[in-house]
């Protein structure tokens, strides 16, 4: 059989999904010719059907040694990296994809995912140096747990499988005991009128459930105060840590991005509570 007709036969185990038989059959061409480029590339595609992305990616870069400029070999490569959890690397093949074929919709897409990753597993980072560098209490604390905070929730926005999402609770905790046992609160500078007064009292009426830990009381005259009001972002921060309490982590994290659209400042480490003097 010639080569020709070898490689035709691994394409049609290709098409019938038989990549076994076809991974043999690139093998087999790869061995008597390591400059064949399109058998590596269809050897690669064998690894990743194959859940093999570490071979893949060898595979994909002896190809690429001979076709520098193969924007789908790019392509391909990135997606084995991205699969083997290189994603600086999966971004890098991304790019170099679209530089040489700009109109390839794929590693455009792919790249925007990479981004995000990368984006988001800087958040991550952050918070976590961050946390490495928090003090048992004080004000000192309470900026960094703030800052922390932040990043881990920007971490999940932009990738909402972060593993932000298995360490924010912790943050939260510590937030909740500063403001219980350290009286973490401050005043607001809200002025309760005659109008407001009713949605002023169910507020603190739930904030001091809130330090009594009735999370149940608290929750039910926080979802009222909304209804009169939802434009405070210090009700939905109270209400983001006690929805956190009942266990609705996504609520938490929907409220906490809608206290910081509300007001990007804000402290996420204290309650805030209104004068009704």
């Amino acid at each position: 059989m010639t080569t020709h007709e070898l490689f035709q036969e691994g394409l049609a185990a290709l098409e019938q999904a038989s990549f076994e038989q076809a991974e043999e059959i690139f093998g087999e061409l790869v061995t008597a010719d390591e400059t064949n480029a399109e058998a590596w590339y269809h050897l690669a595609v064998c690894y990743l059907e194959r859940q093999r992305a570490d071979l893949a990616v060898e595979a994909l870069q002896r190809a690429l040694t001979s076709r520098p400029d193969d924007a789908e070999m790019h392509y391909l490569l990135g997606t084995a990296l991205g699969s083997t959890g290189q994603i600086d690397g999966a971004a890098a093949s991304y790019r170099r994809s679209l530089a040489l074929n700009p109109t390839h919709q794929k590693a455009e897409e792919f790249l925007i995912r990479a981004e995000s990753l990368i984006a988001s597993r800087e958040h991550f980072r952050q918070a976590l140096k961050l946390l490495n560098t928090a003090h048992d209490t004080g004000s000192a604390n309470r900026q960094m747990l703030n800052e922390a905070l932040r990043e881990m929730i920007l971490s999940i926005n932009i990738f909402p499988n972060s593993p932000a999402r298995d360490h924010i609770g912790t943050v939260l905790t510590q937030i909740t005991e500063g403001m219980i046992s350290e009286g973490n609160q401050h005043a607001l500078s809200f002025n309760v009128t005659e109008q407001t007064r009713l949605w002023a009292e169910r507020y603190e009426r739930a904030c001091s459930f809130v330090l009594r830990r009735d999370w149940m009381s608290a929750l039910a005259l926080l979802r009222e105060a909304l209804l009169f009001r939802d434009q405070d972002a210090f009700v939905h921060h109270a209400f983001a840590l006690t929805l956190f309490h009942i266990n609705d982590l996504n609520g938490t994290l929907e409220e906490l991005t809608r206290t910081l659209d509300l007001d990007d400042r804000y402290d996420l480490t204290s309650l805030g509570r209104l004068s009704l003097n």
